[in-house]
């Protein structure tokens, strides 16, 4: 005799196939989107030649915010669902990051609105949508010591951005590419998602943010007198922050419910 046994959900029985499959659409055509319109700059950023190459980490950090902190985990919500609620998560902590980092530079656009609908509709119709949105808090201390420092300094450098978004006069090729404002909704995101990941020990979010913290500290450290550069010192931080974070999401149990 064998027995089987189910992923709990919200209501504590399994959702109906229509909403999985509304899920599945509404989080594969964001991801997809995400993918196409900055998430390819994950790639194609480290090779951006125009300008001088000015816009090459101000690219990576789109490309950051939209694949990373997007389009993968959105991308996550396609094959069972249930076993992601981090990184629905990350996806409506990004594009709430976005929203408010639009609202401080004064450029929401329509776009971003209708971003921030899909994302709702994806948690709303999620089959663990409490757990995502009221999770358990789980702190993991020894990420927590570097979330807090980590997670002060990119809100910093995020306010940073914005005033040189506010600074860039007309015509100027960085605010033209909305470069400045780019680099401070993946500071945003990144800063949320590292402290939220220490907070509820979760492995997918911190997977993430090492991974975004590991492209940008890289990149700073490459080019360190490019414009949105973390620079040598604060890229060298971000790597090793990037190091711990991926350790610890391994130290750490998985987001997957117990059977």
């Amino acid at each position: 005799m064998t027995t089987t046994t189910q992923i709990p959900t919200t209501a504590g029985v399994a959702p109906r196939r229509s909403r999985l499959v509304a899920l599945r659409l509404l989080a594969g055509a964001a991801a997809l989107v995400m993918a196409l319109t900055g998430g390819h700059l994950l790639a194609t950023g480290w090779g951006d030649a125009a300008d001088g190459g000015v816009h090459r980490l101000q690219d990576l950090f789109w490309g950051v915010d939209e694949a990373l902190l997007l389009a993968v985990p959105l991308a996550l919500q396609l094959r069972r669902p249930a076993r992601h609620p981090g990184a629905a998560r990350v996806a409506l902590l990004a594009v709430l990051a976005q929203l408010v980092g639009a609202v401080a530079a004064a450029t929401i656009d329509p776009f971003g609105l209708v971003l921030l609908a899909f994302v709702v509709g994806v948690v709303a119709l999620h089959p663990r949508r409490r757990e995502v949105l009221r999770p358990r808090v789980r702190v993991d201390l020894p990420l927590l010591v570097l979330a807090v420092p980590a997670s002060a300094g990119l809100l910093a450098f995020a306010v940073v951005q914005v005033a040189h978004h506010y600074a860039a006069g007309p015509g100027d090729v960085l605010e033209a590419k909305v470069g400045w404002l780019g680099a401070a909704l993946c500071c945003l995101g990144l800063a949320s998602v590292v402290l939220v990941s220490a907070l509820l020990s979760d492995r997918t979010p911190a997977l993430l943010a090492a991974a975004g913290l590991a492209v940008l500290g890289g990149a700073s450290v490459l080019h360190p007198h490019l414009p949105s550069s973390l620079g040598v010192l604060g890229g060298s931080a971000a790597l090793v922050g990037a190091a711990v974070a991926a350790s610890r999401a391994y130290a750490v149990g998985s987001e997957r419910p117990s059977a």
